[in-house]
Parts: structure tokens; C-alpha cells; sequence
């Protein structure tokens, strides 16, 4: 029960990404994507114990915390044409493999 706060947040802005992509498309003509990164290097993370960032790390499938500027391509991407013209309504997720279920 640690993370729900957490989990209910991204599971409303998954949801809420989904919902705007359907209104968006048809009054306005836009999409509507979200990206959802995993553990990601930023000044919050320097507030947290390095007991905690190491074994967050152990549990990844890629055992490091990405950074914000290995983040950005997937928001470029969403946002560039004609490449994420195909996309909306969609979660992408630089993750490292830590996955939410």
C-alpha cells in the first residue's frame, strides 16, 4: 500500500489521456498522448536515501535510473510530424522495466 496515492495518479492521467484523445480528435483535430517514465534521475531523487535509489535500481530490468534528456525523445516523438501523427490515446513508457500492473 505504499505507492497507491502514486498508482491512482497515473492510472487518472492514463485515463484522462484517453478520454481528452477521443474529444480532442473530433472538436478539434489534435491527439492527445502521455509518457509515463520510470524511475527517472531528478532534484526529488536527490531527497531520497541512497539505500532506497540502490535497491530501486536492483529491481529494474535495466538496473540504473534513466535520465530526463533520454525521456524527451519519446515526448519529440509524440509531438513531431508527420512521425506521431498515427499515435493518440496512447501511454509510452521509457521505463527501464520497472512496470506497474
Amino acid at each position: 500500500m505504499e505507492h497507491v496515492h502514486y498508482a491512482a495518479a497515473k492510472a487518472g492521467m492514463i485515463g484522462f489521456t484517453k478520454i481528452i484523445s477521443q474529444r480532442g480528435r473530433y472538436e478539434y483535430g489534435i491527439t492527445c498522448n502521455c509518457v509515463a517514465p520510470g524511475p527517472i534521475t531528478t532534484q526529488l531523487t536527490g531527497e531520497v536515501s541512497k539505500e532506497w535509489l540502490d535497491a530501486k535500481a536492483k529491481e529494474l530490468v535495466i538496473p540504473r535510473f534513466g535520465t530526463v534528456e533520454e525521456v524527451v525523445p519519446s515526448a519529440v516523438f509524440l509531438a513531431s510530424e508527420p512521425d506521431g501523427n498515427l499515435y493518440t490515446g496512447q501511454t509510452l513508457g521509457p521505463n527501464l522495466g520497472d512496470v506497474m500492473l
